[in-house]
């Protein structure tokens, strides 16, 4: 007891009691979204199989990137903004809302007439509409609606809303293959009307007081979010990519059904990562806290979790690389050469706990432009290796890509953080 009394004291004399609690909120929201999504992953896996698996992936992949530029970056603006400032919640929601749904409706046109051109594989054009809508439209007003609830600190509820997400699909999901058994189509309509279900519960359950109230226009404040947002939006579009590229190429590179597999291998990585999402979703604001005034504050926020990412890390990787062969039957016979990619694709989770620190420590200082520069590289790295690889060595090129662009990255972020640590170290020449 009285250890558990001395550790308490020392997280809030440390200032680090908001980030445990809002890290353990997430981390139990991930634990039970990991538990629905598992689920889910497994329902939908084996009902579609893996050719139409691979179909809705890389339709997912195209749209995922898309989802940046559909929110304009206000997801991490409004974080920002309101980590710094409370009383802004009103006004700079009501941009994001307006934002989003404008260019939303724009894009989920423009994708469903030519989304099938891009990814040149045979996909019904109602697919894409409903997909489309969900993780454009719908999917995109959840982020920037939690980016209020992330500046204000409300970790609790932001994964309440990322829980109720995944409960509600899976919910209508499963309650179509009962009874009519899931297709691709019924699937998309599921998919839709689950996403639904969720923004509607996090706008009446949290959304009161300040959601429901949008202020008129503001133009110029929109204009002066646009560089910011237009960096944002280009390096969540390149995350996204970069984690998902592979997967648009696939498909006619190698295959359907290797891409579908390849997707669920990927996806069991994402699930395992899910935990260090949610340490850096609650830390998120303090980077913004921590480098308003000098870029050192958030650097050394940002040595201090490195060594926790870390730790997560390498055990769970050795864990999952071990436990591979186990989980290629729980898919199902469509999925023989998951457990092998599993074990390829592993350890990109230590590269990833290394590099998402990085990131947002220069997010907190503000050095969007270096950040989107650094992510577009990689993206066009991972590009220019997927073409090369892929027809020589098929899944093991994406895989072998995804390692190279990653830490091609993650060296681009060391030598920008060494650079500005450096600079601030020298004296000023005028003293």
């Amino acid at each position: 007891m009285n250890a558990y009394r001395r550790l308490k004291d020392r997280i809030r004399e440390r200032g680090h009691r908001g980030i445990f609690l809002g890290s353990l909120h997430l981390l139990t929201g991930q634990v039970f979204r990991i538990l629905i999504q598992s689920v889910y992953f497994i329902l939908v896996t084996r009902a579609l199989g893996a050719e139409e698996y691979g179909r809705y992936t890389s339709l997912q992949a195209l749209l995922l990137g898309l989802a940046a530029f559909i929110t304009l970056g206000y997801p991490a603006l409004i974080t920002r903004s309101v980590a710094r400032d409370a009383d802004s919640r009103v006004s700079i929601w009501s941009s994001g809302l307006r934002v989003t749904l404008f260019l939303g409706i724009i894009a989920t046109t423009v994708v469903t007439m030519f989304g099938p051109a891009v990814l040149r594989i045979d996909i019904p054009r109602l697919v894409i509409l409903l997909l489309a809508i969900s993780e454009l439209l719908i999917f995109g007003l959840i982020c920037v609606f939690n980016g209020v609830l992330q500046g204000s600190e409300r970790m609790e509820r932001v994964a309440r809303v990322l829980v109720a997400l995944f409960f509600a699909r899976l919910a209508v999901t499963g309650f179509t293959e009962l009874v009519f058994d899931l297709n691709l189509l019924r699937f998309s309509i599921a998919h839709l009307i689950g996403s639904a279900l969720a923004l509607a519960f996090a706008l009446i359950a949290y959304g009161r007081g300040w959601a429901w109230s949008l202020t008129p226009i503001n133009l110029p404040s929109i204009l002066r979010n646009i560089k910011d947002g237009f960096f944002i939006a280009i390096m969540g579009a390149s995350r996204n990519y970069l984690l998902s590229i592979d997967k648009m190429l696939l498909p006619v590179m190698a295959g359907l059904a290797v891409a579908g597999q390849y997707a669920a291998g990927f996806r069991l990585v994402a699930f395992v990562l899910l935990p260090l999402q949610a340490l850096m979703t609650a830390l998120y604001p303090r980077f913004f806290q921590r480098g308003h005034h000098s870029h050192s504050g958030s650097f050394l926020l940002m040595r201090r979790v490195i060594p926790y990412t870390l730790v997560y890390a390498i055990p769970v990787s050795l864990i999952m690389y071990v436990a591979a062969p186990y989980l290629g039957p729980i898919l199902g016979p469509h999925y023989p050469e998951v457990p092998l990619m599993l074990r390829h694709m592993i350890w990109l989770l230590p590269l990833q706990a290394l590099y998402l620190p990085m990131g947002d420590a220069l997010g907190g200082a503000d050095q969007f432009g270096y950040r989107c520069s650094a992510m577009v590289v990689a993206v066009l790295a991972n590009l220019g290796l997927n073409l090369f690889l892929i027809p020589t060595l098929d899944w093991r090129g994406a895989v072998l890509s995804a390692y190279i662009s990653q830490t091609l990255l993650l060296l681009m972020y060391v030598v920008k953080i060494m650079r500005l640590r450096s600079s601030s170290l020298q004296p000023d020449p005028t003293v």
